[in-house]
This record gives structure tokens, sequence and C-alpha cells, in this order.
């Protein structure tokens, strides 16, 4: 009796102190799907843990996997059909097909580093049923290892609202694809019925053109060394006195207006597709853009002919903004809705930028300071378009990037530089105001 109570000891110490140690050292990963909703299809990117893969695969990739992977290519394509079929809940059945197949290594905390296969499946309804009609019969891997579980995520789903560019950004999940244990069985996937409008479409590209504006740090800094030689007169290669602030309005409304003509246009020719540069080359240019800007903030390059400048560098934000909107597969309606609420999104935001900088900007305009702000930022801004074109060009993260990228994401530090610059330009124009002999006439040097 003794000696049994002692083995069942000892197996109870087993299970519970021994054994989830070791399990719990080795997890299992699982998949993540990501679905992206279009019109008239669904985008499915399978994310596979390969050591699960291959268990229900029935083959190791030994070796050289990409090699192996080229060699089972067409079986890989075939198995990840068969297993992912879908129906109408009529019982109409989707057309799937595989579109890619890749290899990848990934790093999680709880997983650590492994190899992935990545797969892009193509679900296509019958004619006449819409894409939220979906019943997805999905077992893959599942059939095999019924440990095993898919975390279902929206990466894209228009007329829900659900427009992100980057899986991380709040990423909407939507189901979990896994057998249930009590009843031995695995139910298909059924796509919630959200609901969907184009407002809601509208509203997020809205969103999303605002952001693009709040956190690109580079076209911010494009729109301020743009401005800041705005509201000064130009002669002699030279900037001069403070042209008044009808004039400075004027200049910077104008400034501005191209600025979002040059961009409006190619935005709108890169979303349809007749426009397409790589986008290395856009960055390239965007810092140029940037560059050019700062120079003629120190001396006049172009004065006169701000306009012509602003709206041929719109041209070329314009385009990284049009990278933005690929991918959504959108009618022809539905995308020139999607464009004008984007657009509009960018154009909000440099507006908000506008009323916050620009009447503390004329202030600090009428001072004998303002030469030297002009030429700090115009140096500043030279400083990031150097290291960001270096960046682009070379493919290698420098540390100006991580350093702005870190303002720009903590709103924190916006603030307070920007009640900096306001509490400094109020300074600074009443200190002018008290000294100056004669305010009604006003010619302070900029230079």
């Amino acid at each position: 009796m003794m000696r049994l109570l002692s083995i069942f000891f000892l197996l109870v110490v087993w299970f519970n102190v021994l054994a989830p140690k070791y399990t719990q050292a080795h997890p299992m990963p699982n998949t993540i799907i990501l679905l992206d909703v279009h019109e008239s299809s669904i985008d499915a990117e399978l994310q596979l843990p390969l050591q699960e893969f291959e268990l229900a695969f029935g083959r190791k990739f030994e070796g050289n996997t990409a090699q192996a992977l080229e060699q089972y290519r067409l079986e890989v394509s075939s198995y990840l059909v068969r297993h992912s079929f879908a129906r109408t809940k009529n019982g109409q059945d989707w057309l799937v097909e595989c579109k890619s197949i890749s290899l990848d290594s990934t790093t999680t905390a709880i997983n650590g580093q492994f190899l992935e296969l990545r797969a892009r499946l193509v679900l296509k309804p019958p004619v006449g049923s819409s894409v939220r009609d979906l019943v997805w019969h999905y077992d893959v891997i599942l059939h095999q290892v019924v440990t095993h579980s898919a975390l279902v995520v929206v990466r894209q789903d228009w007329e829900a609202g659900i427009v992100q560019e980057k899986t991380s950004d709040n990423p909407h999940e939507i189901g979990v694809i896994a057998w249930d244990i009590r009843s031995n069985t695995l139910a298909p996937f059924v796509l919630p019925m959200q609901s969907s409008s184009v407002w809601k479409g509208l509203f997020a590209m809205l969103q999303r053109g605002m952001a693009h504006i709040g956190e690109g740090i580079d076209h911010v800094l494009f729109l301020l060394v743009l401005l800041i030689p705005a509201p000064l007169l130009a002669g002699n290669n030279s900037w001069k006195a403070f042209g008044g602030w009808k004039y400075g309005s004027i200049r910077l409304l104008k400034v501005i207006t191209a600025f979002t003509i040059g961009h409006s246009l190619t935005l709108l020719l890169g979303a349809f597709g007749a426009v397409t540069i790589p986008a290395k080359a856009v960055e390239l240019c965007i810092a140029a853009s940037i560059l050019v800007s700062a120079l003629h903030a120190v001396r006049p390059l172009f004065a006169g002919r701000e306009l012509w400048i602003a709206a041929g560098f719109g041209l070329v934000h314009g385009l990284a903004f049009a990278e933005s909107l690929q991918g959504l597969q959108l009618g022809t309606v539905r995308l020139l809705l999607a464009v004008g609420a984007f657009n509009l999104g960018i154009e909000i935001m440099q507006c908000v930028i506008m009323v916050f900088i620009l009447p503390f900007l004329m202030l600090l305009a009428q001072t004998r300071f303002y030469a030297v702000f002009r030429k700090s930022l115009a140096l500043l801004a030279i400083g990031a378009a150097l290291a960001w074109g270096i960046e682009r060009w070379s493919g290698t993260e420098n540390l100006i990037s991580p350093l702005l990228t870190q303002i720009v994401q903590k709103p924190h530090y916006i603030s307070l530089l920007w009640m900096m610059f306001v509490l400094i330009s109020v300074i600074l124009w009443f200190m002018e105001r008290k000294h100056s002999q004669n305010p009604d006439s006003i010619s302070l040097v900029a230079e």
C-alpha cells in the first residue's frame, strides 16, 4: 500500500510541477490569418508556423528550406486550397486560389525565432453573392494537429471602417478557428456581419489622411521650411524686411494652395494606377524637396516662383500619399470617394498646423530675431533631409530617423515645443514693440 502511495505521489509531482515547466518552455506557435475584405473578393494572408505545417503536410523541408519549398510549391498550393474551401450560407461554392507562397523568419516573445510559411489566398464569391456571405471551412494544419488554432484578424475592410496599413495598428480580431474539444468538432468560420456603409469607409479614409500628416514628420517639416520665408520681402539674393500681415497671409495661402493642387493631382493619378514610381525614388525626391526648400529659407533660390515650386514638390508628395491607398481594390466611384476623403483629411491637418503656427510665425517675423529662427530651422531641416536621403539610398537606418519618430509619437513633446515657440514669439514681439522708435513703420533687416 505504501509503495502504491509513493508511486501516486511521484506521478502527482511530475504532472503538477515538472511537466508544466517542460510544456511551457516549448509553446507551440499558432497560425495568424490576415483578411483584406475588398468590394468583390477577400485576400487572406496565412502565416503558418513551418514546423506545424510540416506535420500536417506530411513532408519535411529538409536542408535548404527555400529549395524544398520550390520543389513542393504546387503540392503546397493544392493542399492549402483543398483545406480552405468556402461556401455561401445557402451552399454555393466560392472560388479559392493560392496566389503566392514564401518562407519568412519571425520572432515572438513567447515562441522565440521560428520559420513561417506565408501564403496569400484570394477568395471570390459566386456571381450575385456578397463578400460578406462567407462560410469558410478552413482546417489547414488543424486537420492533423488538433491543439493548433488560427487567429483571424481583419486588416482592411473599407465599408466597415477598418483601414490600417500595418497589422500592429490596432489589429481587429474577429475570431479564432480551433477544435471544440468537448464536442470534437471543428466549426467553419463565418465572417461576422458587421454594420457596413460607405460613410464608415469615408470617415476611415478621412482619419487616415489626417494621420498621414500628423505622423509624417517629413511632410510637416517640408511645409514649415516652405512657409518660414513667405512673410518676408526678397531682394539682392537675400531676405529683407517683414512684408506686412496682408502680404504674408496671402503668400502663405498661395503656397499652401499650390502644394495642395500638386499633391491632389498625383494622389488621384496614383490611386488609379495611372502613375507608378518606385517608392525609393519617391522617398529620395521628398528628401530632396525638403533640402531645396530649406536652402531657399536660408537664401532666396526661387524668389517669386514659390508657387510653381510648391506645386511641383506637391506632385512628389502626392505620390507618397497615393501609396497609402494602394491595395484597397475599390470600384471607380468608391475609389474617387476614398481619394476625396483622404485628401480632405490631409487638408484638415494642414489647416490645423497653419492655425497653430501662422499667427505666431507672423509675430516672430516682425522681430530682429527672426533671421536666427529661420536659419536655425532651415539648418535642422537640411540635416534631417540629408539623413533621410542617405537612409533611403543606403537602406540603413541612422540616428536621426528614430529620434524624430520618437518626438512625433509622443504628443507631449510636440505640445511642449509648440508652447515654447508661442511663448518666445510673443515675448520677442513685445520686446520689439517696446524698443521700436516708430511702431507704425517697422523696417527690420531679416538677413
